[in-house]
């Protein structure tokens, strides 16, 4: 996976949109890895705002059980979340 720009990005996210839950889970933990361990930094894009959006999504869990022994949020919860930080991301201009 190569994402280095904010089109890049909101591509991604939609297409992440679109995948089936266990290909979802695996592509979020695949993006997190290249963020949040400092692999890629996006210069269009505030990486500190997309750090805590990626954080967020780590209490995301497809399997009902265990959203509810561990208060994770699920499908509808990510959709949601995907959509508004895509919104964020579409109207925002980065001042440099």
């Amino acid at each position: 996976m190569s994402i280095s720009n904010k089109q890049e990005l909101i591509t991604f996210l939609k297409r992440l949109l679109s995948l089936k839950e266990n290909q979802q889970r695996r592509e979020i933990i695949n993006i997190q890895k290249l963020i949040l361990e400092g692999d890629i930094l996006l210069q269009d894009v505030d990486n500190e705002e997309l750090a805590l959006f990626l954080y967020d999504l780590d209490y995301y869990e497809p399997d009902e059980n265990l959203r509810k022994e561990f208060s994770f949020f699920g499908n509808k919860e990510l959709e949601k979340r995907i959509k508004e930080y895509l919104c964020e991301l579409e109207n925002s201009r980065l001042i440099t």
